[in-house]
C-alpha cells in the first residue's frame, strides 16, 4: 500500500507558538514578540491567525518562486481543514519575500531561528507529497492467552519518494538528525 505524506501546513499562531517551541527553544511570549518584530518590519504576514491556506495569489508566488529553484511544485494547492471556530481572516503566517533567505545581520539568533522555521514551512507548503510503502504482515498463531488466539501483527515502511521531506532540514526529529 503507498501512503501519501503531505506537507505541513502553513503556521497558525498557535503551531507557531509549538513548533519555535519545541524545535527551537524559544519561550511562547518570546516567539510572539519575535513574530511581532517580523511582521512590523516586512517580513512576514500578520502572526495572529488561524487559517493554515495560502491565499491562491500567494500560493502562486511561493509556487513560481520553487519551481524557479528546480524544485517540484504541487499540481494543485493542497487545502487544510478548518477547525471549528477558526478566525481565518488573514493568510497564515508567512514569509512576504522569498528572496530575503536570511535575516540582516542586527537580527538576533532567535529571531533568525524563527525566520527561517517560518520560511521553510512557506516553501515546503507547495511541494509534492512524499510517498511511503506501508505493509502489513499478519503471522496466526494456535497460542492462546485467557482462551484467545494471540495473533501477530509486522508492520513496515519504507520511503518510496521523498518529496516535500527532502527539502525538510529545521523540524526533522533527533532521530533523523542523528541518522544523517
Amino acid at each position: 500500500e503507498i501512503k501519501h505524506i503531505k506537507p505541513k501546513a502553513c503556521f497558525t499562531t498557535a503551531s507557531l507558538q509549538q513548533v519555535g517551541s519545541s524545535v527551537l527553544g524559544i519561550q511562547v511570549k518570546k516567539i510572539m514578540d519575535i513574530a511581532q518584530k517580523l511582521f512590523e518590519n516586512g517580513f512576514i504576514s500578520y502572526h495572529r491567525t488561524d487559517s493554515q491556506n495560502l491565499s491562491s495569489e500567494k500560493y502562486q508566488y511561493v509556487s513560481k518562486f520553487v519551481a524557479s529553484n528546480g524544485i517540484i511544485v504541487r499540481d494543485k494547492q493542497l487545502i487544510f481543514e478548518t477547525k471549528a471556530g477558526a478566525q481565518e481572516a488573514h493568510d497564515p503566517i508567512a514569509v512576504k519575500d522569498l528572496d530575503i533567505k536570511e535575516l540582516p545581520e542586527e537580527f538576533s539568533k532567535n529571531e533568525k531561528a524563527l525566520y527561517a522555521l517560518i520560511y521553510e514551512r512557506t516553501i515546503l507548503n507547495v511541494m509534492q507529497n512524499g510517498e511511503d510503502t506501508f505493509k502489513k504482515i499478519t503471522v496466526n498463531t494456535d497460542f492462546l492467552i485467557e482462551g484467545k488466539t494471540v495473533d501477530f501483527e509486522i508492520n513496515s515502511t519504507s520511503v518510496k519518494k521523498l518529496g516535500w521531506r527532502e527539502h525538510l532540514k529545521i523540524e526533522k526529529s533527533d532521530k533523523e538528525n542523528k541518522e544523517k
